[in-house]
């Protein structure tokens, strides 16, 4: 007899394969929960990851995919009406299922569903999942915005989230963070503190052990993520490539700066010197990764943990950072990954590693035994495993 709990899981994103942070930790902690629960997986917005490919994941890892008939209404301009059909549905599901156990995935994203589901079915248990503190991600780029109709949406944008934060952690039975400084910030807003668990961000450790080398020059070094126009990402690559790789290359010429991701094609479209490569988007970073000699993260605003941190140290590649691009990780500056919070400290860094090879070494494999220890999918099994069982 099977004696696992049922769950319905929605989320309004979905995206597999995929190689970004948020849609990466959909997939795995579906992959995770499945092995400790019937999940019934719902979608509450349209994907542009093809319905074969999601009925294959799901077959995969034992998931019960129930298609959403309600996203035909999805190009309403009110989205209240779908969020309030997704209720209706969801509660379906959840008798039909025998469990009153919902999970909904990008918490703050899912905020309209939450609220019809607590106001018409409040003996359903909503545990809601983030990936990051959104109100962080736009105040915390303020200092770095000149255009002020820029300026002036991230402070639209932070102050909305913020607002919205509040209501999800005083709504759901559970907010899920991803690591103890997330957890400590929606406690501080929430009327129940001890409602707000952790979760943390997590990778397939085993992914990453063997990749064909992707052809770089070296000595290499990446640079991997989300380029979207006013991003924390094209913010980042610009100080780098403007204030810090200077630096770099005139210590150390034949170095090589590779931009890999979504948007650095159409973001970063500025004449760079040769040695500044921009890659684009790709099917698959692990190659990358495990071809470079060092990756870089130089975010100067930011929130969540980040799994270009996690992906790196996996493919057992050395990171150079800014304190607030590690955030939330337990890695040892100086032992597990190197730090620099001005363009000088975080030049000296790359520069450390890239002429001592015996330091990367020590670096990665440090790094490497963290991120099996704590970020692994075995870990954060446990976790919800003991989410479930305290509800």
């Amino acid at each position: 007899m099977d004696n696992k709990p049922n769950i319905i899981f929605t989320t309004p994103v979905f995206e597999y394969p995929t190689v970004h942070g948020p849609s990466l930790r959909i997939i795995n902690l579906l992959i995770a929960i499945s092995k400790i629960a019937n999940v019934t997986l719902l979608l509450t917005k349209n994907s542009a990851t093809k319905l074969r490919e999601i009925q294959n994941f799901a077959k995969e890892n034992n998931i019960n995919y129930v298609v959403n008939f309600n996203l035909i209404l999805s190009t309403l301009k009110f989205t209240s009406i779908l969020d309030i059909l997704n209720a209706f549905l969801v509660n379906k599901l959840a008798k039909t299922y025998s469990t009153n156990i919902v999970w909904l995935g990008y918490g703050c994203m899912n905020i309209g569903l939450l609220k019809f589901i607590k106001f018409i079915y409040p003996k359903l248990v909503v545990i809601c999942d983030t990936d990051s503190v959104q109100s962080k991600y736009f105040l915390r780029g303020l200092p770095y915005i000149k255009d002020k109709s820029h300026y002036a949406k991230f402070l639209k944008l932070g102050n909305s989230m913020n607002k919205l934060e509040k209501s999800m952690v005083n709504l759901a039975d559970i907010t899920l963070a991803v690591s103890e400084v997330d957890q400590k910030y929606y406690q501080s807003i929430s009327h129940h503190p001890q409602k707000i668990k952790l979760l943390y961000n997590a990778i397939d450790i085993l992914k990453y052990e063997k990749a064909e080398l992707a052809n770089l020059d070296y000595p290499a070094v990446v640079i991997t993520g989300w380029f979207g126009k006013g991003s924390p990402m094209e913010d980042g690559a610009t100080w780098l490539i403007q204030k810090i790789w200077p630096k770099v290359v005139s210590q150390i010429p034949k170095a090589k700066l590779y931009l890999i991701g979504k948007g650095a094609t159409s973001t970063m479209t500025q004449t760079y010197p040769k040695s500044v490569i921009i890659v684009g988007e790709v099917a698959n970073m692990v190659p990358y990764l495990k071809a470079a000699d060092v990756s870089v993260v130089p975010l100067r605003y930011e929130s969540g943990t980040r799994f270009k941190i996690l992906e790196s140290a996996a493919s057992g590649l050395a990171v150079v950072s800014t304190t607030l691009g590690a955030e939330g990780l337990t890695l040892q500056p100086g032992k597990s990954i190197l730090i620099g919070n001005t363009s000088l400290q975080f030049a000296e860094c790359i520069m450390k590693l890239l002429r001592n090879k015996s330091l990367r070494n020590k670096i990665a494999i440090n790094a490497k035994a963290i991120i099996s220890e704590k970020y692994s999918l075995k870990t954060i099994t446990n976790q919800a495993q003991n989410i479930i069982s305290g509800l």
